[in-house]
């Protein structure tokens, strides 16, 4: 059984570990996430699986012990490559929990045939599919007429060979008119995930004129040679697929915004989940063995 001081000492490394977590947290939501814009799950939903896999490993560690001699650099870093597994595997497992929701979301849609439903005030979690009718928008990149966009920034440098480097990324939108096959609905996209894919990609020299409202709110330290700007657009014409809600007005309140038809949707989210899930179970398990033979833990398995 760990000692008290143990338990004291494991107590402490959370409380660091969580305000490094809670800065990351919101590093990410002022910046924008590129896991969430990838995927839809919510920057909350992993990290705190994430947090989840860090205490798995203290208890492991708290009934085992530290190697002998144990200190500096190197000893830090085997560390945390014994016990990343577990901490990427449980973030990777809440995505895939996530993406399977939406897909069990989608099968229930299409089994109640929403499109019948679909202007009836307070309908909730429902999905339809249809192309755009109009164009209200514009983007905040290049400038273009779309219902609803996602949009990236990526920093190169002259003299690193690093590759680009996602510095920011966003998505937005306005009420648009969507047409399911049995009329228009109103679509009101502004809080939603959004993902789009076929974006227009152009590079800047840091000193050029910068485009859009986008480039020209960049920081004055943001750094790098040259900036990469990629936007994705919802144009007229565009089949989308919308999971919401119908407000007392008739708008479909969307809650996910997603480029392409019901079935590919479910396809594209049901092997995003099934990856996710035998790779998280993989690294779950693999961390549990090394982090339990770095502290010398015995195991039930």
């Amino acid at each position: 059984m760990a000692a008290l001081v143990e338990w004291y000492v494991f107590g402490v490394v959370l409380l660091f570990v969580a305000v490094f977590a809670v800065a990351g947290y919101y590093d990410a939501e002022s910046s924008g996430d590129i896991i969430e814009q990838r995927t839809g799950t919510p920057t909350t939903w992993y990290m705190t699986a994430g947090f989840l896999g860090v205490i798995a490993a203290g208890i492991i560690a708290l009934y085992g012990s530290l190697p002998e001699g144990f200190g500096g650099r190197g000893d830090a870093f085997a560390l945390l490559v014994h016990v990343a597994p577990l901490v990427v595997g449980c973030g990777a497992l809440a995505v895939a929990v996530d993406n399977g929701l939406v897909v069990l979301r989608l099968v229930r849609a299409k089994a109640a045939n929403t499109d019948d439903i679909v202007r009836q005030a307070g309908t909730k979690r429902i999905a339809v599919t249809g192309l755009v009718e109009e164009t209200p928008g514009t983007s905040p990149v290049f400038g273009r007429q779309a219902a609803c966009w996602t949009w990236s920034l990526e920093l190169g440098w002259d003299d690193r060979d690093i590759g680009w480097q996602t510095d920011q990324v966003g998505s937005g939108g306005v009420p648009f008119a969507l047409d399911d096959g049995t009329g228009a609905v109103t679509v009101d996209p502004r809080e939603a995930h959004i993902e789009l894919y076929g974006g227009r990609r152009q590079v800047y020299d840091a000193d050029d004129a910068q485009p859009g409202s986008v480039g020209s709110n960049l920081r004055s330290s943001i750094g790098g040679d040259r900036y990469r700007y990629e936007e994705a657009v919802a144009a007229e014409g565009r089949e989308l697929t919308v999971l919401g809600e119908v407000d007392t007005g008739g708008t479909l309140d969307a809650d996910r915004v997603i480029d392409a038809g019901t079935d590919d949707v479910t396809l594209r989210y049901a092997g995003r989940s099934g990856a996710l899930t035998v790779g998280g179970v993989l690294a779950v398990y693999l961390g549990v063995r090394l982090t339990a033979a770095y502290f010398g833990t015995p195991l039930p398995f």
